[in-house]
């Protein structure tokens, strides 16, 4: 769940493989530093990268920050190649993510730094994982024949009913790196307006996983292939999930909420900032919800109009243990700026909603973003929570102790 404190958000290494490679470059004096929570013991190698910037402006803040995440998967792609075959090197390169983007930036010394790992474990397929990487390397090929040169965004994989999957987010990375070797220019967060985007949707069933992909196109058209399908044990896919299904699973065209995450899982106690866009000037209220429905008002903060026009953040927040077990969800309803007050508009900070949350309870003509993830609880999978972070007790009387929003 999610707790907004003065300043604070609150919500409930080395490669067994023995890799070894280039050394990482080294950091320039006074750097920026990342402040990331380590992962696992033995389960990652992880590498920081770091580049200097020409100014402070976003543009240049921004660039210089790309350009850390890229010097970061760089090392880790050249001690890959060090130790495998040419043609694995190339196979699981795309298994490289970055750690915590975007990374930091210190506007003093104009420097940025940025981490990436990669997943020792991924790297070490079994029959079933490599059945499944050829079937969703059929899913890849067939995509890249359908948009030839033309560049997509990717997205983060969903499951059709909304809930956050991060066991398959090796798949995500496995599709975007076969079609960056077809020569598909692949794009994140920075793609440009008119980028067609596409979207993985896995539906989880009798042990068997059913991915799907479709593209959007700027002009309105969409296009796909062939669904593809692999067994659920490959990547120990959970057959159900527990979340506000309802919720997760409704998003609007023209509204975004992002939470920089691997797949939907974070760490205990990383810290991440959610972001929300609009299309047209808003106004937008954000709750955290339940599995169960149960709701709290989370954004505007007190004396917050709640007006967005563009792109705003949310604030820095850290994860901590949910107070109930299942997926968080953050949903913005946003309306338009200058629509009729409805029953949940004239709410600004920290307070329980009289009832659940539901669709039904949506105003009409309200656009919803949500945004699903939860605690990475596999063993190995992050370091130690930090130090100083609320229990599940402390949590649990916070919320309780929620005034009812009026």
């Amino acid at each position: 769940m999610r707790l907004r404190a003065p300043g604070v958000w609150s919500i409930g290494v080395l490669l067994t493989l023995g890799l070894v490679g280039a050394a990482p470059p080294k950091a320039p004096a006074a750097p920026a530093t990342c402040e990331s929570v380590p992962p696992g013991k033995n389960q990652y190698r992880l590498a920081v990268g770091y580049a200097p910037s020409r100014g402070n402006t976003p543009i240049q803040r921004n660039v210089a920050l790309a350009a850390a995440r890229a010097s970061a998967e760089r090392q880790l792609s050249d001690q890959l190649c060090a130790v495998l075959p040419a043609e694995a090197c190339a196979r699981y390169r795309g298994y490289i993510q970055p750690w915590q983007p975007p990374g930091v930036y210190d506007p003093d010394t104009r420097q940025a730094c940025a981490t990436a790992v990669v997943d020792a474990w991924l790297l070490q397929p079994d029959a079933l994982r490599r059945e499944a990487e050829a079937a969703m390397s059929q899913l890849a090929d067939g995509l890249g024949a359908s948009l030839g040169k033309e560049g997509v965004q990717l997205g983060s994989l969903q499951r059709s009913d909304g809930c956050a999957v991060p066991e398959l987010d090796p798949a995500r990375m496995w599709v975007r790196s076969r079609l960056a070797a077809a020569n598909v220019p692949v794009y994140g967060a920075d793609a440009p307006a008119d980028i067609p985007t596409l979207d993985l949707l896995a539906t989880v069933a009798a042990g068997t996983v059913t991915l799907g992909a479709t593209v959007h196109h700027a002009d309105g058209r969409e296009t796909g292939v062939d669904p593809v399908r692999f067994s659920a044990a490959a990547y120990a896919v959970p057959e159900a999930s527990v979340c506000a299904a309802g919720l997760a699973g409704r998003q609007s065209p023209g509204v975004k909420l992002e939470i920089d995450t691997r797949g939907g899982a974070l760490c205990d106690g990383q810290p991440f900032e959610p972001r929300l866009t609009v299309d047209v000037p808003s106004r937008v209220h954000v709750y955290s919800v339940a599995p169960d429905g149960s709701a709290w008002h989370v954004w505007p903060e007190p004396d917050g109009t709640g007006i967005v026009a563009s792109t705003v953040s949310l604030g820095t927040s850290y994860a901590t243990a949910p107070i109930v077990p299942g997926d968080e969800l953050l949903v913005a309803i946003v309306m338009p700026a200058q629509a009729p007050f409805t029953a949940l508009d004239g709410v600004s900070g920290f307070c329980r909603l009289a009832g659940p949350l539901t669709p039904a309870r949506l105003p009409a003509g309200a656009r919803v973003a949500p945004a699903s993830w939860h605690i990475d609880t596999r063993p190995g999978a992050c370091g130690p929570p930090v130090a100083g972070q609320p229990t599940v007790a402390e949590l649990a009387a916070a919320f309780a102790a929620a005034p009812v929003c009026r």
